[in-house]
């Protein structure tokens, strides 16, 4: 968090309690007898701390009137991007992360483990897919050397990072939209925001092919949908999940876990949830681990 944005929640009242949730950096243990325990996240939108804490803060508000029995004092360690959580993990700030599988398997290995799923959006697990207008002749992947794809944002698993390595394997070179020194046959890339941008570049001829998950898909309105045609889908994926450190203690993991797993149960556990786009929450089970290697494999990455 930058100090001029740290300065002004120092200053408004309306983030006066959040802070005593937010821990970031690590507490004096010497000065309290609660356990930490910091759940790191990538700030969804760069330009906008204060989104992060609209989206959490019930969900941690929550968290804390259920823990504090146990002496487990949570809070929220927002990264402003995978590199800054890869760095956060290494250096023990965090017990556990909630994020899109791409950043999970991008972190330091051997610290974190797979512990609970998170259904977001309604979703459990999605594929992406590729996809043109309808009268486009590009016909598969190949044919897209040279011209431009629309994606959602860097951050995004399911509609930046799968849709780009489905590119890579077929032998294609990408490139930021405008670099002037990008190789004539390589796929041109921008970053539009959301999907239905995506969606409409692609309709109105901005860019001749998109990236996003199927469920995305299938939510368009139909009058957009039908002037769009998919050309590729990878193999599903988990969406959204909370990895935790190797060395949280088992009695802490046991009052986390019970206390998480019960939060869809109730209005306002499934309330709070919602406020964080999560619909559901289900403990990662040994089948769960070949969706993980879906991903794994697509993005090229070893254990």
């Amino acid at each position: 968090m930058s100090k001029a944005f740290g300065d002004y929640l120092m200053r408004t009242p309306l983030f006066l309690p959040l802070l005593a949730l937010i821990s970031f950096a690590p507490p004096l243990a010497a000065e309290t007898e609660e356990t930490p325990f910091r759940i790191g996240l990538i700030r969804e939108r760069s330009n906008s701390a204060s989104y992060m804490f609209d989206l959490y803060n019930p969900l941690f508000v929550l968290l804390q009137e259920h823990l504090a029995p146990h002496g487990i004092r949570p809070g929220m360690v927002l990264a402003a991007d995978q590199e800054e959580l890869r760095q956060r993990v290494a250096a023990g700030e965090v017990e556990a992360v909630l994020e899109s599988l791409f950043n999970l398997l991008r972190m330091p290995a051997g610290q974190l483990e797979p512990w609970i799923v998170a259904e977001r959006k309604g979703e459990r697990q999605v594929s992406s897919v590729i996809f043109v207008a309808a009268d486009s002749p590009i016909a598969d992947l190949r044919d897209l050397a040279g011209k431009r794809i629309a994606f959602e944002s860097p951050r995004s698993t399911s509609a930046y990072a799968i849709p780009r390595a489905m590119l890579e394997r077929a032998g294609l070179g990408l490139a930021p939209d405008g670099q002037e020194d990008a190789p004539a046959q390589a796929v041109r890339y921008r970053f539009a925001g959301d999907e239905r941008t995506q969606a409409y570049w692609v309709s109105l001829g901005q860019t001749e092919a998109g990236g996003f998950n199927d469920s995305d898909w299938v939510k368009l309105p139909e009058s957009l949908r039908g002037r769009l045609r998919v050309i590729a889908q990878s193999r599903p994926f988990l969406r959204w999940l909370f990895y935790i450190h190797s060395g949280v203690s088992p009695a802490v993991k046991a009052a986390m876990q019970k206390v998480l797993l019960a939060l869809p149960a109730t209005p306002t556990g499934r309330q709070a949830l919602a406020q964080a786009k999560i619909t559901d929450l289900a403990l990662f089970l040994p089948a769960d681990q070949a969706l993980v290697n879906n991903a794994r494999d697509l993005l090229g990455l070893r254990e």
